[in-house]
């Protein structure tokens, strides 16, 4: 595996465990703040396609220098949790994902009820973004979530690269037969984003190949569907959500990301959209310019 382009700062706060559940070992991460620290939060990291937790230490050390309770795991498919043949696997049904989530906060955020007295945050992105504001209307813990973040969700995928609808009846159908069939996508470390040492660690690391499964495209573009046209009254009317996108984002449709916040039926003041300026895809893994004005747009949401 290739080195990350970035040095953890503090090994000492760092955890990793596996947590099992239906019959998986889901390989977990956890980032606790200094010492002596105020708790202000947990918060709870999801992935995006063909990335895995080893990507997001930068963005959790920021968050638990804070004093977040940082947290993220190799979602089912992904990352060291499914290795080799089970690449893309991720069960029959979209709403899998949600129970995976389920177990996870129950490990990371309820294991003792008597210390849940903080905001619990949820962050997303791309395909994990998706996955967020998903939950946000579907799951079980949702009512108990306080703000979701995310950044480029999978909503729609950009123009250029959307199929035809056809096409997509047609991988539905397809799908549904044999959901592990293997496919390779386009997505180039190019599109992700302009940091030129992030550029080669994903050209490079095995955990980045741009392969999945149609099982695991189709819940993607269903779930992101589902967001902009179906029934998503059930989201918490007291929940929060800030969504960033960059304007030069070519994975997901910046457009669809408008879309949904315009419709999602919140006050004003508890959701936000944020264009990002002078940014590819993958905002957490952008420069250092990049990074630190999306760490300032989150941390003043919060705040």
């Amino acid at each position: 595996m290739s080195s990350l382009p970035y040095t953890i700062q503090d090994k000492s706060r760092i955890s990793e465990s596996l947590v099992t559940h239906d019959n998986i070992n889901f390989c977990t991460v956890s980032i606790s703040p200094p010492k002596n620290t105020l708790v202000k939060g947990k918060m709870m990291f999801i992935h995006g396609f063909s990335e895995h937790a080893g990507m997001y230490y930068k963005l959790m050390e920021t968050f638990s220098d804070q004093g977040y309770e940082c947290f993220t795991f190799d979602q089912r498919g992904s990352g060291k949790t499914s290795l080799g043949k089970y690449r893309g696997r991720v069960g029959r049904t979209k709403e899998k994902i949600y129970t995976d989530v389920d177990k996870m906060m129950e490990v990371a955020w309820f294991a003792d009820e008597k210390e849940v007295q903080v905001p619990l945050v949820l962050v997303g992105h791309s395909m994990g973004g998706g996955i967020a504001l998903s939950y946000g209307v579907k799951g079980k813990y949702r009512n108990r979530i306080s703000d979701i973040i995310v950044t480029g969700p999978l909503i729609q995928l950009h123009e250029s690269i959307t199929p035809h609808p056809i096409i997509v009846y047609i991988l539905s159908t397809i799908a549904s037969w044999f959901p592990n069939l293997a496919y390779a996508t386009l997505e180039g470390p190019t599109r992700v984003t302009s940091s030129e040492p992030w550029k080669e660690y994903l050209a490079e690391e095995v955990l980045c190949r741009g392969t999945g499964t149609l099982g695991q495209l189709n819940n993607m573009i269903s779930r992101g569907s589902d967001l902009l046209y179906g029934d998503i009254s059930t989201i918490n009317p007291k929940l929060r959500i800030l969504l960033l996108h960059a304007d030069n984002d070519s994975v997901t449709s910046i457009k669809a990301s408008e879309k949904f916040i315009d419709r999602v039926d919140l006050p004003k003041e508890n959701k936000k959209f944020l264009k990002v300026k002078n940014a590819c895809h993958s905002l957490f893994i952008e420069d250092d310019v990049v990074y630190d004005n999306v760490i300032e747009s989150i941390n003043a949401f919060l705040n």
